[in-house]
């Protein structure tokens, strides 16, 4: 076996899956040729329905980095400030915001990171995986980002797919800058004409299938999922077509919604709001919390 990394095929993937056990504890590779960073998730029988109430499931360790209940008193006291903003990483504090106004004290949560970039610079799970113990699922399409994705975060849980409303071949992007590429079908003329320089060339395009959600995370046996970011450079309406929500529930979606077309904003937020979402437009991000999601709030108030 070469000494290098490679990538797993959507369809590698598929067939490592099926042949799990359906009572065994998923096993998946985590795209190094080396089977040297494999993960084991299990989760528990009640995850489903549990996951919904999150104040009921706050961690004393953690929530006491933060804040004291006075026993006499019984007044909150905020101490140490707020560790967790040191290593924030996401563009507009996005992990910031939903620690403290929805995911306050919950550790070991599952985070779905769409459009995952490499890892690092811009990651909205890292805060989240590095301080709360979160598990996080990337999915990143652009196969220049997934090798330094595997490289920056082996701890997490990679794959190398596009997400779509359905199984089909789209055309990927690779001019412009690292966080602006994407796919083609899904691109408004101004994107283009602002990252791409108006023009695409042939061989700053690359073939790639892509697949719905609901259809990989029914392959993990994942059936809730505490925040979804999606971040898939124009495709979000596109990709949340593709979502079964009465197969899988999902706390929280965190989306863009930037400046590019309004009219979509409105689309994806309408899509959201027939599956039972509330969701609040903050400068170029629209959080989506679901109706039966009880939130956990910072009693130390907000840094965003």
């Amino acid at each position: 076996c070469k000494n290098k990394i490679a990538v797993i095929s959507w369809f590698a993937l598929l067939s490592i899956l099926l042949i799990v056990p359906s009572n065994a504890g998923l096993v998946v590779d985590g795209s190094i040729s080396t089977n040297s960073t494999k993960k084991t998730w299990v989760f528990p029988a009640d995850y489903d329905e549990a996951r919904w109430r999150q104040t009921g499931h706050r961690d004393a360790e953690l929530v006491a980095r933060t804040h004291i209940v006075d026993p006499v008193t019984n007044e909150t006291k905020c101490v140490n400030g707020k560790p967790y903003r040191s290593q924030r990483k996401s563009q507009f504090a996005e992990d910031v915001w939903l620690y403290e106004h929805w995911f306050y004290g919950i550790k070991d949560g599952l985070l779905i990171e769409s459009g995952a970039y490499q890892g690092v610079a811009m990651s909205n799970s890292l805060m989240f995986q590095r301080y709360s113990g979160w598990k996080s699922l990337h999915i990143e399409g652009d196969p220049y980002n997934f090798e330094h994705l595997i490289l920056n975060r082996p701890e997490a849980l990679n794959i190398n797919v596009a997400l779509c409303n359905e199984t089909r071949q789209l055309h990927y992007l690779t001019g412009g800058t690292a966080t602006t590429r994407g796919f083609y079908e899904f691109m408004s003329e101004k994107f283009i004409k602002d990252w791409h320089g108006g023009a695409v060339k042939a061989e700053n395009v690359i073939p790639v299938m892509c697949s719905p959600i609901t259809d990989i995370l029914r392959k993990l046996r994942i059936k809730h999922v505490d925040i979804w970011f999606l971040d898939v450079e124009g495709a979000e309406e596109n990709v949340l077509q593709g979502v079964d929500f009465s197969a899988i529930k999902f706390n929280a979606i965190v989306m863009e919604c930037d400046q590019y077309s309004r009219e979509r904003n409105a689309v994806k937020q309408h899509i959201l709001k027939r599956h039972h979402y509330d969701c609040v437009h903050l400068g170029m991000t629209c959080f989506c919390k679901h109706e039966k999601f009880i939130p956990s709030e910072s009693p130390c108030g907000f840094s965003v």
